[in-house]
């Protein structure tokens, strides 16, 4: 009874998100995610597409738990759920970086080491802090990861730039 009742909750709700109504597909979702958890299983789908329609209604915090319980059972087997973490909680604090973004960036990286968007995500986070040092370190790993790709060298060169700059402006060249 309750695997039918959970078929029926993530097949709605795969309708209801297709409809546009996140709303609704975030309670069928969510109701699928309890329906597994009754049945001592756990529903990385209904985690992803209830994180998904949170994230679509700007309702950061559940976003960020449906995605969190997906991530932590390596949902898809690759990064993409942490990313789509990241850009919530960068979004959650008005598009600014926050301790909660870096975590999950660490997070992302302590799993997944050589994937280049979380290096870029990290090298991001850093270089809005300010912290060129850390910043340039990332992109030195990302040009590791990916040493065609001249966007990257380009930005070692304007990170190095700018701390010239700052050290210039410090009085030591």
């Amino acid at each position: 009874m309750m695997g039918q009742m959970r078929a029926m909750a993530i097949n709605g709700g795969v309708q209801l998100f297709q409809d546009k109504d996140f709303e609704n597909a975030y309670l069928a979702f969510t109701s699928s995610v309890e329906a597994y958890d009754v049945l001592g299983k756990q529903d990385t789908v209904a985690m992803y597409y209830a994180g998904l329609s949170a994230d679509n209604l700007d309702a950061y915090d559940n976003a960020l738990k449906y995605y969190g319980m997906a991530a932590a059972l390596k949902y898809g087997g690759d990064s993409r759920t942490h990313q789509l973490m990241v850009k919530v909680a960068t979004r959650k604090n008005g598009g600014n970086p926050s301790e909660e973004t870096f975590k999950i960036i660490q997070e992302g990286r302590a799993l997944y080491a050589g994937d280049l968007n979380l290096i870029l995500e990290e090298f991001n986070y850093y270089y809005k802090t300010g912290d060129a040092v850390k910043a340039q370190n990332s992109l030195q790993e990302a040009v590791k990861a990916d040493p065609e790709n001249p966007i990257l060298h380009f930005n070692i060169g304007a990170t190095f730039d700018e701390m010239s700059t700052a050290a210039h402006k410090e009085g030591k060249p």
